[in-house]
């Protein structure tokens, strides 16, 4: 059928499936790997997590001191999505350094609530400014309104 395993002197071990390929494992499974591993696959992947729903099940990444976590997408876009279902759904952002956001277009915040921001300084660099039919400003650090009834254009 052209599936097959070889062994070679070194210890070395190659397996071909030519076509689905099924591991079932009805407990735990542990792997290890001394060395460097890699994955490639040509089409999706799905890693399904907690099945079962069951509390605290959850799905942990863990890098080592000194290392980085990258995710590369060439081409796409990169979804963080918490449902919820009824029991909340963040998304937690924390960081010890600092926490850096850099984009080619616009960065775009929605919220069907506030927007609450704490800081013990507030830093603006902003090259080009237009408001139109604004009242509130924040002027250093303090909210000030400007009543103007034919609106408010700042160039």
């Amino acid at each position: 059928s052209g599936s097959s395993y070889e062994i070679g002197p070194a210890g070395t071990k190659v397996t071909r499936v030519v076509k689905d390929n099924y591991e079932i494992i009805s407990n735990d499974d542990f792997l290890h790997v001394r060395g460097t591993r890699r994955q490639t696959v040509d089409e999706g992947v799905r890693i399904r997590c907690n099945a079962k729903a069951g509390v605290l099940n959850n799905y942990t990444i863990e890098v080592g001191v000194g290392s980085n976590c990258n995710i590369e997408v060439n081409g796409g876009n990169v979804n963080v999505s918490a449902k919820g279902f009824g029991i909340g759904g963040n998304i937690n952002l924390a960081a010890t350094g600092n926490i850096n956001m850099a984009a080619g277009g616009s960065i775009n915040l929605k919220a069907g609530g506030a927007i609450t921001e704490t800081a013990i300084t507030r830093i603006s660099n902003i090259t080009a400014l237009n408001v139109n039919n604004a009242g509130v400003f924040d002027i250093n650090a303090t909210q000030v309104t400007i009543k103007a009834p034919f609106g408010i254009f700042l160039n």
